[in-house]
């Protein structure tokens, strides 16, 4: 039996590897050594979800290789992509309720199992038809609602052709309120709608009716299931937000990732910023994060901005601790802060 102390396991996707490491005694800062996984499989990993109901099930989104399951903690692991047609990974949902049902997020659209991911099928009712050379519905965000977990929120997005972006489902955001059967697109477009891709998205614990959504544009805020939304961005360097991580203690604290402007526009502005009303105003928390860099290590010459600062989470019981990536051609500054 693993010691009571151990409070919190973490996985950590770095580029092409997988790290494990389990907290002990959290608040007075005791760790063990971090351990390096291995899939078997290739390709970049993108999420990593371990269960809720099980913190030896885990389960992997790669690029290339589908989903990986483990059921071991990440000693071994299995390709399960039974029904899967795309195999880029880019978000794992578990349900709230069923430990059997999962969601993904692919760039084919919506996936779900209800076998713990020994099957998917796929979710295309509602969204644009099928292309035959596109995407027509790239999951970049999904969340479900705690309270009725047939209702679910899935946003478009294409994170690795930002030059897509600005063409390919500008704005939406879908909802199924028949756990992912049928789907309709909430987004008006204009004042009450959303103008940038969808990057995240977030629900209220205490109030369902209240979503987040991290955007191109922005953060956008609807406090009506989605139905409008309002841009909620007060205090941010540049409207281009990546990850959110909702406080579980007080969902009122909220922190988001901001991709990174390149020299010779407002400098290295971007990293970590922090809400304590809601997102009614955001503040710079990116002390001690190296969110610049010399330009030979933007990947890219040509994109807008450089996305080093990007995936985020909370601690469940403390807010003022809090696990941010970075991710740069810059090795002494690459890593998990």
């Amino acid at each position: 039996m693993r010691n009571k102390k151990t409070i919190l396991v973490i996985m950590a996707i770095v580029s092409f590897g997988v790290f494990k490491l389990y907290a002990e005694d959290l608040e007075n800062g005791h760790w063990s050594k971090w351990e390096q996984l291995s899939t078997g499989g290739g390709g970049r990993s993108h999420e990593i979800t371990i269960s809720k109901y099980n913190d030896e099930i885990v389960y992997l989104g790669a690029d290339v290789g589908g989903i990986y399951i483990s059921k071991d903690g990440g000693k071994t692991w299995r390709a399960s992509n039974c029904g899967l047609r795309n195999y880029y990974v880019w978000r794992i949902v578990e349900h709230p309720t069923n430990p059997k049902i999962v969601f993904l997020g692919s760039e084919g659209g919506v996936y779900k199992t209800i076998d713990g991911g020994e099957n998917w099928e796929w979710l295309r009712e509602g969204f644009p038809p099928i292309e035959r050379y596109n995407y027509s519905a790239p999951i970049s965000a999904l969340a479900i609602d705690i309270h009725n977990p047939d209702t679910i929120y899935a946003g478009i997005g294409r994170e690795r052709y930002y030059n897509t972006w600005e063409i390919l489902g500008k704005g939406d955001i879908y909802k199924s309120i028949d756990g992912g059967k049928s789907w309709r697109n909430l987004n008006g477009k204009g004042e009450a709608g959303i103008e940038g891709m969808i990057c995240d998205l977030a629900i209220d614990p205490r109030n369902n009716g209240r979503i987040i959504a991290a955007t191109t544009k922005g953060i956008y805020i609807s406090d009506n299931n989605g139905e409008k939304w309002k841009l909620s961005s007060k205090g941010l360097p540049h409207l281009f937000t990546s990850h959110l991580a909702m406080s579980f203690t007080n969902p009122d604290i909220i922190y988001v990732t901001l991709f990174t402007q390149p020299e010779g526009e407002k400098g290295w502005a971007g990293g970590v910023y922090k809400t304590v009303n809601g997102g009614k105003e955001w503040i710079s928390v990116n002390t001690g994060i190296p969110i610049g860099g010399e330009d030979k290590y933007r990947p890219n010459p040509f994109l807008p901005v450089v996305g080093t600062i990007q995936k985020i989470i909370v601690c469940p019981s403390n807010s003022d601790i809090v696990w941010v990536t970075n991710v740069t051609f810059d090795s002494s500054k690459s890593g998990i802060y």
